[in-house]
Order: C-alpha cells, then sequence, then structure tokens
C-alpha cells in the first residue's frame, strides 16, 4: 500500500485535529462582537477571559496553553529538538487560528454537557488520580503544575473535556457515520493507486565493515575476512550464527535479516548484487562505502495490488476518521449559527 494512504488518522489523532479547519473570524473584521472591559491588571490576569461563548469564559491561561501546544507542534515539524518552542514567537495568523479552534471546542464541550456519556466519569477520576501518583507530597504536584502553566482546577478541566470529547466521537458520533464494508470496497475500488504493492525483496546480509578513508591494507583485510566468511557458508555453515558472530552491522544481532525493502533504498552496489540473486543464494563479497558485504535473498516479491482483505479494517477506519471529521466541522458550524460568541482583545492582544 503507498505511504499516503499509510497515514491514516486515528480516532485519537482525529480528535487532538479536529475544528482546525474553521472560517478565520476572529479579529479579521468580519462582525465578531467585542467585548469591552478594563485594561491594566486584568489583562494580565491568567484567569481573564479572551472569549466568552455563550457567557462561559475561555481564559488567558487556556490560549497560553494552547499557544504553547500549537508551536510546540510546528517545532516537532520542523525538526523536533532543533528548535525550542519556548522562544519560537506566534504571528497573528496562529494566534488566530488558536482562538478560533478555542472557540470551536467551546461550542462542541457545551453540546457535549447536554449528551448522557457512558462510563465517562469513572474515567476522569481515574486519571485525575494518575496524574497524582508520580509525586510523593502534594507540595510537588503543586509546583509541577506551576512549572507547566497549570492549576489544579484546569488540569482536572482539560482532562475531563479530553475524555469527555472522545467518549462523544465514540459514542455519539461514530455510530451515525461508521463506513461499511461496501464504502470500504468502493475507495479500494476507485483508487487503485493507494493500494499498489512495488517489487520488494527480502534479505539478510554479513558486514564487515571499513571506514571508505581507510588505508588499502585495511581495505584488503576486511575484504579477505568477508571472503573466508562466504567460503565457510559455501561449506554449510550458519548465515545467522556467522552474521551474529562477525557482522559490524546492527542486523547482525538478528542473523542479519535487513526485513522487506524496495529499488532505492539500499546503495546502488548493494542493490545490483541483491537484485541478481536468486531466492536462498549467496553472492560473492560486495564492496559499498560501508565496507564488505555477503549477502543472502530470502525472497521476493513481485509488484501488484494488496488484496482487499488485507487492507479492509484499514479503509474503514480510514473512511470513518474522515466522516467523524466532517461530521464535526459540520456540528460546529451549526452550533454557531445560535452562539453568542465575543472577544475581548484587551486580554487576547496582552503579551
Amino acid at each position: 500500500m503507498r505511504s499516503t494512504f499509510g497515514k491514516i488518522i486515528t480516532v485519537a489523532a482525529l480528535m487532538a485535529v479536529a475544528f482546525t479547519v474553521s472560517p478565520s473570524y476572529a479579529m479579521q473584521g468580519m462582525g465578531m462582537p467585542k467585548a469591552k472591559v478594563d485594561s491594566g491588571k486584568a489583562a494580565i490576569n491568567p484567569d481573564a477571559p479572551v472569549a466568552v461563548v455563550n457567557g462561559q469564559p475561555v481564559t488567558r491561561r487556556e490560549y497560553d496553553l494552547a499557544v504553547k501546544a500549537y508551536m510546540s507542534n510546528v517545532a516537532r515539524s520542523m525538526g523536533g529538538g532543533k528548535h525550542n518552542p519556548d522562544t519560537m514567537e506566534a504571528n497573528i495568523e496562529i494566534k488566530n487560528e488558536v482562538i478560533n479552534n478555542m472557540i470551536d471546542r467551546e461550542l462542541v464541550y457545551q453540546e457535549i454537557e447536554k449528551q448522557k456519556l457512558e462510563g465517562v466519569e469513572e474515567q476522569i477520576k481515574a486519571e485525575i488520580e494518575a496524574s497524582k501518583k508520580p509525586f510523593k507530597t502534594d507540595e510537588e504536584y503543586q509546583t509541577a503544575l506551576k512549572e507547566q502553566g497549570l492549576t489544579d482546577e484546569l488540569l482536572k478541566k482539560l482532562i475531563e473535556r479530553r475524555l469527555k470529547l472522545q467518549a462523544y466521537i465514540v459514542q455519539v458520533v461514530k455510530p451515525t457515520v461508521e463506513a461499511t464494508d461496501e464504502d470500504a470496497k468502493k475507495f479500494y475500488d476507485e483508487n487503485p493507486k493507494e493500494f499498489s504493492a512495488p517489487e520488494s525483496m527480502n534479505a539478510s546480509h554479513i558486514l564487515i565493515g571499513v571506514e571508505a578513508s581507510a588505508d588499502q591494507a585495511a581495505k584488503d583485510e576486511a575484504k579477505a575476512k568477508a571472503a573466508d566468511l562466504k567460503k565457510q557458508l559455501d561449506g554449510g555453515a550458519s548465515f545467522a550464527d556467522l552474521a551474529k558472530e562477525h557482522s559490524t552491522c546492527p542486523s547482525g544481532k538478528k542473523g542479519g535479516d535487513l526485513g522487506t525493502f524496495g529499488r532505492g533504498q539500499m546503495v546502488k552496489p548493494f542493490e545490483e548484487a541483491t537484485l541478481a540473486l536468486e531466492v536462498g543464494e549467496v553472492s560473492d563479497v560486495v564492496e559499498t562505502r560501508f565496507g564488505y558485504h555477503v549477502i543472502r535473498l530470502d525472497g521476493k516479491n513481485e509488484a501488484g495490488k494488496v488484496e482487499f482483505d488485507v487492507v479492509k479494517k484499514d479503509v474503514k477506519n480510514f473512511l470513518t476518521n474522515q466522516n467523524i471529521n466532517a461530521a464535526m466541522l459540520k456540528k460546529v458550524e451549526e452550533l454557531k449559527k445560535g452562539a453568542k460568541i465575543a472577544l475581548v482583545e484587551e486580554h487576547l492582544a496582552a503579551d
């Protein structure tokens, strides 16, 4: 199956990204009411509202945490540890997107409170208790919360809302939009390229590593050792045992097994030598920039199409999650129509 389809969104991931596609109406001059409040101390109060949704406040503390989480995701997408989210500044577009998403979520949370959800209260209680277990004292727990910009009350609120959203999606939304076997088969038939399986092979190797910059004597010694191992294999020695004992590749611990790979995934001399082998055949010594290899072809997989039964479950999950996302976005738009939403610009602009 192609990697583009392989990135299937799970229900858990969907919960994290739901409502991210929404009209950019905040601070854009599109008729969003503005709540008038006093500036000054209230503007830097973490419990001051940055927005009010049907009378319920979205606080500055929650907004700051959401911006921080957004920037952490940006940092990860840009290369993980190479970027520090604490030193990255959110631009106006990011801030707009964050507050829009928070308003959308608040609308959904208010809708969720009207639902009867099974088992969620027990889950909330268990997770709140579990969050305290790593700490020896309440003082340590409170210190850890403070370091994360949290309060005990806000942590409980975040846990409660996350688990209620999860339960709402699973218990209320999913049953109405779950993809059928027929839906999955239709998608499979209409998107053949997504299920093409390129030619691949399974191989094992023994590597006698030597630096490309090594002198000729070192290279000759490594090559001679690889040739001796090839001779032992021809005499009936165990490939796996020799790989475990002599290979300098991490795969040696697994008897030299490299798993499955396709064209273009190995250096050219290695690939060409492997393609020339019959299944079960062992190559002569092959030189690459990593050193000297003895390769065994363990299997060949011809190009073709993955059978529907193999991917049916994944396709159904993929389509169901697409349907859930669409249903949630539709629900948000419905809730907006009758909602009273106001931005508190003084608190939102305070940095």
